[in-house]
């Protein structure tokens, strides 16, 4: 009965509007935010907007933990960070652009 689910949302700024709902239907108010580190910052701020009073905790993802002179080594998950890294870029502006943040 403490776990609710969102099944409907197909993107941050939904996941903001519908998660947002539900913790005010509960009296919650602060709440803990566990995403990427790339996405952390849109995402917190798409809550903001709502109304929302996230706490960011960035998740490491496999491309953060790798350190020295590998961090620099071309490999999947450098790319795979890389392309994370760029969409939220560009997902920043896009919600800027629309208001959402």
């Amino acid at each position: 009965d403490r776990v609710v689910l969102d099944p409907t949302s197909q993107n941050t700024r939904a996941h903001a509007v519908t998660v947002t709902r539900l913790l005010r239907q509960r009296g919650i108010t602060r709440f803990v935010l566990v995403t990427s580190a790339t996405h952390i910052r849109r995402a917190a701020a798409a809550f903001r907007v709502e109304g929302a009073d996230p706490v960011p905790s960035p998740a490491k993802t496999e491309a953060e933990i790798v350190r020295g002179w590998r961090a620099f080594w071309p490999s999947p998950s450098a790319l795979v960070a890389t392309e994370a890294s760029m969409h939220d870029y560009l997902g920043l502006f896009y919600y800027w652009w629309r208001g959402w943040v």
